[in-house]
C-alpha cells in the first residue's frame, strides 16, 4: 500500500482549519478529542460544508463513508440521534481513504 500524500499531523491541522473557519471556534481551541457535531454544533449544510472543504484540501474522496450518521439534518438537529465523530475519527477515515487508493 501507498503511504499517503498528507501526514497524519497534516490531515489533523486542514481538519481543524476548516471546522475552525466552519464553526467560528478558533482553532486552538479544537484538538484531536473535539468532537465535530456535538461541541461544535456541526451539523446539517455546515457538516456538508466541513466534509466538502476537507476533501477538496486533501483529495481524500470519502465517497463510501455516509456522514448522514454524524451530521444529520439541520432543522432537526436537536432530534437527530446523531453519533460523535471527532477530529481524530476523522484523520483516520481520511487516511484510510487515501491509503487505500
Amino acid at each position: 500500500m501507498a503511504d499517503p500524500v498528507l501526514s497524519r499531523l497534516e490531515i489533523q491541522t486542514i481538519i481543524i482549519e476548516c471546522a475552525s473557519a466552519i464553526s467560528a471556534v478558533d482553532d486552538e481551541r479544537i484538538s484531536p478529542g473535539t468532537d465535530l457535531v456535538f461541541e461544535l454544533g456541526l451539523a446539517g449544510d455546515d457538516g456538508v460544508d466541513l466534509i466538502d472543504a476537507i476533501r477538496a484540501s486533501t483529495g481524500a474522496l470519502l465517497g463510501s463513508y455516509d456522514f448522514y450518521n454524524h451530521f444529520g439534518p439541520e432543522a432537526a438537529f436537536a432530534m437527530h440521534p446523531g453519533e460523535s465523530l471527532t477530529v481524530a475519527q476523522l484523520v483516520d477515515l481520511i487516511e484510510d481513504d487515501l491509503c487505500g487508493r
